[in-house]
């Protein structure tokens, strides 16, 4: 079954949709597309700008998911950084102002491409995970070939999604 794994970095707090934690686990892998560290592409995923940054993987098993994770960098259009310390900024120099604070994951079933759209869309939600940039775990992964900081965010799902 293919799904849409949707992913948005929101600039305000919201409360949890499901509870999260941050400790890998062994489980089996079901999909990965690892970040390009070559050329790269950069989305502004933040709620106030209304946008999203979006992927279809497709289920091979049937077996439940137990956590997600993905790759991220900080995409800053020419604005004014504060000075770390400051209540927006989150202490990176590629931060955006207020930093990351939440990401909300949502998945989808998938509506094919079609003779009228030529991409496949997100279906019907199935459901919403909501985790602080506290419980996601931004960890430093590298550097891009054009110096652009990439982080690895991971959270395990206290309550496994069925498939």
């Amino acid at each position: 079954m293919r799904h849409y794994l949707l992913i948005a970095a929101a600039a305000t707090m919201i409360l949890f949709a499901q509870a999260v934690t941050a400790t890998p686990t062994p489980d089996p892998l079901k999909w990965s597309q690892m970040p390009d560290m070559h050329l790269g592409l950069d989305f502004s995923s933040e709620i106030k700008v209304p946008s999203v940054v979006a992927d279809d993987w497709l289920c091979t098993n049937g077996l439940p998911i137990t956590d997600i994770h993905w790759w991220g960098s900080y995409w800053v259009p020419k604005i004014p950084v504060p000075p770390d310390g400051s209540p927006n900024s989150d202490s990176l120099p590629d931060a955006p102002p207020g930093g990351i604070q939440l990401f909300v994951i949502r998945i989808y079933t998938d509506i094919p491409a079609g003779q009228g759209v030529p991409y496949s869309q997100p279906g019907q939600l199935l459901y919403t995970i909501e985790a602080p940039i506290t419980v996601a775990n931004e960890v430093y992964y590298g550097t891009t070939d054009a110096g652009k900081k990439v982080y690895q965010y991971f959270i395990k799902l206290d309550t496994p999604i069925l498939q």
